[in-house]
This record gives structure tokens, C-alpha cells and sequence, in this order.
């Protein structure tokens, strides 16, 4: 008994004619515009900065613009990732610059709900950072202020685009998994279990997706290429270009 639960498999029945085959390429990325290529301004030059900084750069995109009410702080960003952006220690005074056409705000939520109305009354598309707002009526507002002006209000969600959720997403409404029944995500300590039944249960720390096709897990702690996908019974390594690095 002591060897079983030594084993990877306790508590699981054997699947019989287990194979290993791989995983499907499918379009969980977002897409980016033809032609579009805005110019950004960041606000907010802390540690989060620096891996906005590095996607921005990756994606081919440009960063015209760096603020922080520490100069020094901006002036480090700027010579690691964009030389030719230009500093400011007053996103107003950024504002004023009319080729800036994105603001990216990467600021605490008490700071940050006066930078994103300046934003957006100046006709500025915004993301803002995660919590968006710290009360419903204040992003109420906010996201009706973004109607008025015209403009994108979005919301740098953790987890939204990561590539592990993102390709599930694909997997599903590609009907790879057929009808899902329920699905539970835990990140670090925090779990979150839903199902139709309304039942919550503590998992691993896995995203898992349970269908009548079997059973989708993909680890989310220490992730790397040749992890496991399990769908009915098929053990199958996700593709390389779908494992983020995870703390």
C-alpha cells in the first residue's frame, strides 16, 4: 500500500492504452493589429514596470514616455529598455504630449483613479493596473467615463492572457474537452472551485477542467515544457510555447 501512495498514481485508476501525442495547436494568443502600433506611456516605474516594459519591447511596440515622481526610478527604465522615451515626474505633464496615444498605469489603486479620469478626459485609451478600483461605484463611473470619451478602459488582470489559462480557453471553446461539467483554479494559496453545482472543493495546484472526455490539468506552480495535459486518458506534454515562467 506504502508503494501505491509512494506512486504518482495513488488514488487513480489505471487507464488502459495510455499514449503520449502532441497537445493541438490552437490560436490562444491575442491577436495583434495589422497595422495598428500606438505609442505608450507608463506610469508608475516600479518593480511591475519592468515586465510591461519587457512585453512592450518583445511585441515590437514603443514606449515613448516614462513617468514616476522618482525620476531616477524612470531614468533606470529607460536606459534598460526604451533610451529614446522621454521622462516626466507629473503624468499631467505626460498628457500633454499628443503622440502618446495608450497610458499604461502601473500605480497603487489609491493613486491611481485620478490618473485614469486625467487619461481618459484627455482621450487617452488606458490599461490599468489590478485591483481596478477599490469601491463598484468609482469603476462604474470610470467605465462610463471611457464611453463618453470614446476611448478603451481595460484592466492588466492577472491571468487573463497567461498562456496556460489562454490555451485552455482555446481547448474548450474548441470543444477539445467536449461539455465542460466544472473547473477550479488555484494560484498560490488562494483557491477558487466552481461548479455547476455550486460546489466548492480544494484542489492542487492546478488549473483542472472536468468533462464527460475526461479530465484537462495543467500544472500552474513550477510549470515547465513536457508538463501534463491529461484529456481521456492521453497524457499529453503541452506545447513549449504555452508554459509561462511561474515563480
Amino acid at each position: 500500500m506504502s508503494e501505491e501512495k509512494n506512486g504518482s498514481g495513488y488514488g487513480l485508476a489505471q487507464a488502459g492504452g495510455s499514449a503520449s501525442a502532441a497537445a493541438p495547436e490552437l490560436p490562444y494568443l491575442p491577436p495583434m493589429p495589422r497595422t495598428y502600433r500606438p505609442r505608450i506611456g507608463l506610469v508608475g516605474c516600479g518593480g511591475i514596470s519592468e515586465y510591461h516594459l519587457r512585453a512592450y519591447r518583445a511585441m515590437g511596440l514603443e514606449v515613448s514616455a516614462l513617468c514616476d515622481v522618482d525620476p531616477a526610478r524612470a531614468e533606470r527604465r529607460r536606459a534598460e529598455f526604451f533610451p529614446g522615451a522621454e521622462i516626466f515626474t507629473d503624468h499631467r505633464e505626460l498628457l500633454r504630449r499628443s503622440d502618446v496615444e495608450v497610458v499604461d498605469l502601473a500605480l497603487h489603486p489609491q493613486e491611481r483613479v485620478r490618473a485614469i479620469e486625467d487619461s481618459l478626459r484627455a482621450r487617452r485609451h488606458v490599461l490599468s493596473q489590478k485591483p481596478f478600483v477599490l469601491d463598484l461605484d468609482t469603476g462604474a463611473r470610470l467605465a462610463d467615463l471611457a464611453d463618453a470619451m470614446d476611448v478603451r478602459l481595460a484592466v492588466n488582470q492577472n491571468g487573463r492572457w497567461a498562456p496556460h489559462f489562454a490555451w485552455m480557453t482555446s481547448a474548450v471553446r474548441a470543444g477539445l474537452l467536449g461539455r465542460v461539467a466544472s473547473g477550479s483554479v488555484k494560484l498560490g494559496d488562494a483557491i477558487v472551485s466552481l461548479s455547476r453545482e455550486g460546489e466548492r472543493r480544494e484542489e492542487g495546484k492546478v488549473l483542472r477542467l472536468f468533462s464527460r472526455r475526461g479530465l484537462a490539468a495543467i500544472p500552474l506552480q513550477s510549470a515547465e515544457a513536457g508538463d501534463i495535459v491529461q484529456v481521456a486518458g492521453l497524457q499529453t506534454p503541452i506545447p513549449t510555447s504555452t508554459v509561462a515562467s511561474l515563480p
